[in-house]
């Protein structure tokens, strides 16, 4: 689809994103998309390098369908998730396998705090409901004495039962990461810090091009997700960006799609993993 100045209608970005969709989709159909069951860390790399393409496309597919049935909240939430993935994508697609690396350690990393945090909170929910009922069994003991002896005084203003405490009728979230944790045995946890992901690619931008627009050393900032896009400096650093997309350096998504797609030739397969999904 020809860029323009000027921003596309819905129309023509529903198609551009159709198009892009259709264009990978045909890409990773192909025979000389197979991957060779080599398990070196290029075709690793190459695995995941593919996923995050495919797992943006599939982002923006989602969002446009969102808009044209008028989801605004929808497509905020997807909006946001697009270009987490997309930084991510982007990480792992200049940083090689040490990204990958990265991102496995950062996904045990919210693996386990996730699984700690059910535990503790299924222990928590199992000891308060000992507690309660424990408490519940001594307060009917009290409330059966009340009762009787305001039956048997009942010319004396009668006494007042006690509150029943409230059992929590919480279940227990019943989590279980154990399998995915160990599918990522003999990586060391470690959280990736948004601001590693964006100083990377701040420091590729203009080495890798992605980060041009128009004229050379042109380079328009963008901050994290859930910041703004005015040029402000982010909490967490800056990467770059052209109108055309987040990292996409003014370039349509389409032939940056291509150009990655170029780089692997042969090399990819339909794959969410760790951090992908």
């Amino acid at each position: 689809m020809p860029v323009s100045a000027a921003s596309p209608s819905a129309e023509e970005l529903s198609a551009g994103i159709a198009a892009l969709a259709g264009e990978i989709s045909e890409a990773f159909a192909g025979d000389r998309w197979a991957i060779l069951s080599s398990a070196t860390d290029q075709v690793k790399w190459r695995l995941y390098d593919g996923a995050a393409l495919r797992h943006c496309c599939q982002l923006l597919q989602e969002m446009d369908l969102a808009a044209r049935s008028g989801q605004e909240f929808s497509v905020r939430l997807l909006q946001r998730a697009h270009i987490e993935a997309w930084l991510t994508g982007l990480y792992i697609h200049y940083g090689g396998f040490a990204a990958v690396t990265r991102v496995a350690q950062d996904t045990l990393h919210h693996l386990q705090a996730a699984g700690n945090e059910a535990a503790t909170i299924d222990q928590w929910l199992a000891g308060e409901r000992r507690t309660t009922r424990t408490r519940a069994r001594k307060v009917q003991q009290a409330n059966d004495g009340i009762r009787k002896w305001n039956e048997m005084n009942p010319d004396l203003p009668a006494k007042p039962l006690h509150a029943a405490p409230h059992i929590p009728q919480l279940r227990p979230t019943g989590l279980d990461l154990s399998d995915r944790i160990a599918d990522l045995h003999g990586t060391q946890a470690q959280q990736l810090p948004v601001s590693e992901l964006v100083d990377l690619l701040t420091r590729l931008a203009k080495e890798k091009g992605f980060g041009m627009h128009g004229q050379p050393g042109w380079a328009a900032p963008l901050t994290p997700p859930g910041r703004n896009n005015q040029g402000r400096r982010g909490r967490r650093g800056r990467v770059y960006s052209g109108p055309a997309g987040p990292g996409t350096g003014g370039r349509p998504l389409r032939r940056l799609a291509r150009d990655v797609s170029e780089s692997n030739r042969s090399r990819w397969v339909l794959y969410a993993g760790p951090g992908m999904e």
